[in-house]
């Protein structure tokens, strides 16, 4: 199965409304002193990679702005 394919199918499971919800809810674990603030961020940075049409690109550095719901930039 191609990347591609998989990522429609994934993104299909839920609305758009419905990943934001995830991506906030997960984003909540970072007040949280048990969970690894590393892990969050990238949980995040693949619902963002999931949830866009722009493919993630090899050897960039990918983060969260915590100030934008989804959006992601590369440095």
């Amino acid at each position: 199965m191609s990347d591609t394919l998989s990522k429609t199918i994934y993104r299909k499971l839920f609305t758009e409304n419905q990943w934001e919800m995830i991506y906030n809810f997960v984003g909540n674990a970072l007040d949280n002193k048990d969970y690894d603030s590393e892990d969050v961020y990238a949980i995040r940075n693949k619902i963002v990679i999931l949830t866009s049409n722009k493919e993630e690109e090899e050897g960039n550095s990918w983060y969260t702005d915590p100030n934008s719901v989804m959006s992601y930039h590369h440095y």
